[in-house]
């Protein structure tokens, strides 16, 4: 197994994308170059600064969020989350990984491509495939995935590609 020390913190841990997320080229859309210098929990701490330091970014970025969320058709109910986990089987959609009622409610199609809040367009995710999958639709994040050779639920895959054509 290939080991990896975090810029930041200096600890040495398994270079896998548990640990690191994945670095984005900006300058050509949707590839990456590898994995970040930084890991995961650092960046989740560098972040948590940054929101206590700027709270305004903070208000403007979760304002932008309910008025997307609030314009999208359709809504949702607990049981209708409760619906799909018991279809899911208490699983991350995407990867698989058990949830254990720690799930996060994801888009298929999300909110910033024209996506609904009806319980169609809806799935439940594990916490990483939900910060990983930004604004892919699902089928995008399941190709974006297998690129990486990273777990996926095949079957679900299956279905999206079936259902596209």
């Amino acid at each position: 197994m290939k080991l990896k020390r975090c810029n930041l913190c200096g600890r040495l841990m398994a270079a896998t994308p548990t640990n690191f997320s994945f670095y984005t080229n900006r300058r050509v859309k949707g590839t990456t170059t590898g994995l970040r210098g930084t890991c995961k929990k650092c960046m989740a701490e560098r972040t948590a600064r940054h929101s206590r330091a700027n709270p305004g970014m903070v208000a403007a970025r979760t304002a932008r969020r309910r008025a997307a969320e609030a314009a999208a058709e359709g809504s949702y109910s607990a049981a209708d989350i409760s619906a799909i986990r018991r279809r899911l089987k208490d699983r991350c959609f995407y990867c698989g990984a058990p949830l254990n009622g720690k799930e996060k409610v994801e888009h298929m199609i999300p909110l910033s491509k024209g996506g609904s809040n009806r319980p169609t367009n809806l799935t439940l995710a594990c916490r990483t495939c939900n910060l990983d999958k930004h604004s892919k639709t699902a089928l995008e994040f399941f190709i974006w995935r297998e690129e990486r050779n990273l777990p996926i639920h095949h079957s679900n895959m299956n279905k999206l590609r079936k259902a596209k054509h």
